[in-house]
């Protein structure tokens, strides 16, 4: 088994099959005393129940921790109404329920995840990734880190097999591992057979070849960070997802194209995504490509990425809708607002004070005319396009309104204050300057 790289509680993510009660006999012998994760997926039936029932038994048996999940019943319906792998699907539903366990939040904080991946299953993968045409991400194949760990990336299942018959080891055979109609069972069952038998050590090669593409992956993806930090900002946030903006100007950066493949893969883009957005910069001011859950918006002198674009923003009911956007624009735009209110009673110093008196924060509309200072109107369209305000910000950029009239618009360009009613105090906002964070995530 491979060396444990840190004294650290171990969350096993356990089938029941061969591999995994394997794994956890091994780690006992070493005396490591797991936490059991097992998920039952219910995709067999009663199959998928004695599977969970052996893994509790294996719990009660040497005294550990039991962390079981069950997916909704018609976890697998919707599943295939989406037309989605089943078994992609439960894998992603497994890691999922595993990072939030193991999170510095989570029931078991700062656990190290554990599986029981061998040589053949990154053998698999790499061959995998290969024939379908994925990134290079995807060719670095299975990896272990201080999150997850796999100790037997170099350990070949006949190792397994008979390390279980030496110890009698019980457990369960999962019959969907025969049938060949999943990818995965394809390569195992009958092409990895006729590799072997002409190709005597190809998953040892594998190995070798998917540690060389790891070091080369981790030098591209740290030269991108570092080339493309000062033309790259980035930042999570609860509502847009991760947004981030890649200025033109890393264009003329040596390895430039490079170092921006990188970054949109490491936004989720696949392989033909990425091939799309290396020609971005010749799309027409406006334009949109697809990467990974979000899209690529093409500015006058930027790329802007968006996991999640609002169809409407909810300017008054949005949680924290001020906060967020100020943080948005400020950073991507180097645009935000923050609107206090000087002056009056203690009430006035809530926004929603003054939505009770006829105020209010919405997005602009087609025909909208914004009072500017001297007292004349213009409409808010042109002044967002001689402040550059692009989409999508410009989708949806607020304009303030009092008794149903627009008497503002929040402008890049200046700062910007209205007298209130009754001479009660100020409502104003200022611009905050823009600030950098990291790009890959």
């Amino acid at each position: 088994m491979g060396e444990w790289p840190l004294r650290r509680s171990v969350l096993l993510s356990i089938s029941g099959g061969r591999d995994s009660v394997t794994l956890l006999h091994a780690m006992l012998e070493a005396g490591i005393r797991p936490v059991l994760f097992h998920c039952n997926y219910l995709l067999r039936e009663e199959d998928s129940n004695q599977d969970a029932l052996l893994v509790t038994e294996l719990a009660a048996q040497h005294g550990l921790m039991l962390e079981s999940l069950k997916v909704p019943g018609d976890w697998k319906k919707d599943i295939q109404q989406q037309g989605r792998n089943l078994q992609d699907a439960a894998r992603r539903f497994r890691y999922q329920a595993l990072r939030e366990l193991s999170a510095p939040e989570g029931k078991f904080a700062a656990a190290i995840v554990a599986t029981a991946h061998h040589a053949m299953d990154q053998a698999e993968t790499i061959l995998l990734a290969l024939l379908k045409g994925r990134n290079i991400q995807r060719l670095c194949g299975l990896q272990s880190n201080r999150e997850l760990w796999r100790p037997w990336l170099e350990i070949m299942p006949s190792e397994l097999e008979a390390y279980a018959r030496d110890k009698a080891i019980r457990f369960r055979h999962d019959a969907s591992n025969d049938s060949t109609a999943y990818d995965r069972n394809y390569l195992r069952n009958l092409v990895a057979p006729l590799l072997e038998a002409r190709f005597p050590g190809w998953v040892q090669s594998c190995q070798r070849a998917t540690y060389q593409i790891q070091e080369s992956h981790t030098l591209v993806a740290e030269f991108s960070k570092r080339n493309l930090e000062p033309y790259a900002i980035a930042i999570q946030d609860p509502f847009w997802g991760t947004v981030l903006r890649l200025s033109q100007e890393s264009r003329n950066i040596e390895h430039g194209s490079v170092y921006a493949r990188n970054l949109w893969r490491s936004m989720g883009a696949n392989y033909t995504q990425e091939n799309s957005l290396a020609q971005a910069w010749d799309l027409a001011v406006g334009k949109t490509l697809p990467c990974g859950k979000g899209q690529v918006f093409r500015q006058r002198n930027a790329l802007c990425y968006f996991e999640s674009i609002p169809a409407e923003a909810n300017w008054l009911q949005a949680s924290k809708a001020q906060e967020f956007h100020s943080e948005v624009w400020q950073v991507y735009a180097k645009l935000g607002h923050q609107f206090t209110v000087q002056g009056g009673s203690e009430a006035a110093s809530d926004w929603s004070f003054w939505v009770a008196r006829g105020w209010n924060l919405r997005p602009w509309r087609s025909g909208d005319r914004c009072m500017l200072p001297g007292g004349y109107r213009k409409l808010v369209s042109d002044l967002l396009q001689e402040n550059r305000v692009e989409r999508p910000y410009k989708d949806t950029w607020p304009v303030i309104c009092h008794q149903g009239s627009v008497v503002g618009c929040p402008l890049p360009s200046r700062n910007n204050r209205w007298e209130m009613e009754e001479g009660v105090g100020v409502l104003e906002w200022e611009w905050k300057a823009s600030v950098n964070y990291v790009t890959n995530r």
